[in-house]
């Protein structure tokens, strides 16, 4: 069981491209969106949060919390509960993109919005 692990982490590659010629990749640039972020190597938990009035100067009511098990934790505050892709792109743009999402499958996170772009970086 061990080897098989071994061989299992030595060998998985996420999105590895390889180019023999050094002018190639200057022409054509790749539209796969795993190559454009960084890898997060942990699970991440998600969850929507609602307050009970808004902010006075955004009128922010919701907010995406995004938390991993080592107590690290990320909140993008939202006006609606569909902008919950936005945040995600935010987390993705700035941290990285998590190896997988624990969540609650609310409405708002099992959208065409969020389900697309969690689909796209992979």
């Amino acid at each position: 069981m061990d080897s098989a692990t071994k061989t299992l982490e030595a060998t998985t590659q996420n999105g590895v491209r390889t180019i023999l010629h050094d002018t190639l990749h200057r022409r054509l640039r790749t539209k796969d969106r795993q190559l454009w972020y960084r890898r997060l190597s942990c699970d991440l938990f998600m969850d929507s949060l609602e307050a009970s009035e808004a902010s006075w100067y955004r009128k922010n009511k919701y907010a995406q919390v995004f938390a991993t098990k080592f107590c690290w934790v990320q909140v993008f505050p939202m006006q609606k509960k569909s902008d919950v892709h936005e945040g995600f792109s935010l987390l993705a743009s700035r941290d990285g993109i998590p190896t997988a999402i624990v969540m609650d499958n609310a409405r708002e996170q099992t959208m065409e919005n969020f389900r697309k772009k969690a689909r796209e970086m992979g």
